[in-house]
């Protein structure tokens, strides 16, 4: 589950301070990024001094995908942007494989619970095993249509494109 999916419900207290964790960890790394992406990525930089604060969860890494395509061409961005259309096809191909397999499984769980499960506790812990496997397959789908995005972005892909394998 992502944390910018909980992040405005009621939770009890070791779920907000597991969920507090995360974001100081993310912050972390992010500060770590923004260093790295100075270093490499000088041409952004006027990208990061004009930032509102938001949630960390919210943040633009300001990756070529979050560049105009003008943008990255005035950067020189250009072989950075095929370089991450790269990974992001990877990412979307991973991300595939993760919601058939997310998907059998599910099946596999409801067939389980069907023909085993008798009584309200096999069935509760069937459902609660179901549920979180329904999750698992949203979190791929998110990450899937995340990097199909960033391809569209980076103008490897058209979004109504028929012949298109994402």
């Amino acid at each position: 589950q992502t944390i910018s999916s909980v992040k405005h419900r009621d939770h009890i207290p070791a779920q907000q301070s597991e969920i507090q964790k995360r974001r100081n960890k993310l912050e972390n790394r992010l500060a770590n990024w923004r260093r790295d992406q100075q270093i490499h990525m000088a041409e952004v930089a006027h990208k990061l001094s004009g930032l509102s604060h938001v949630e960390i969860e919210d943040e633009i890494l300001w990756l070529p995908s979050d560049l105009l395509p003008e943008e990255r061409i005035a950067m020189g961005l250009v072989n950075l942007a095929k370089q991450e259309g790269q990974l992001r096809e990877g990412e979307a191909f991973d991300a595939i494989h993760s919601v058939k397999s997310a998907t059998k499984a599910i099946d596999s769980l409801w067939s389980r619970k069907n023909k085993n499960s008798r009584g309200q506790d096999q069935n509760t812990w069937s459902m609660a095993m179901i549920n979180e496997a329904e999750t698992r397959r949203e979190v791929e789908i998110s990450r899937y249509n995340a990097a199909r995005k960033a391809l569209i972005s980076l103008g490897l892909i058209l979004g109504d494109d028929p012949e298109s394998s994402f």
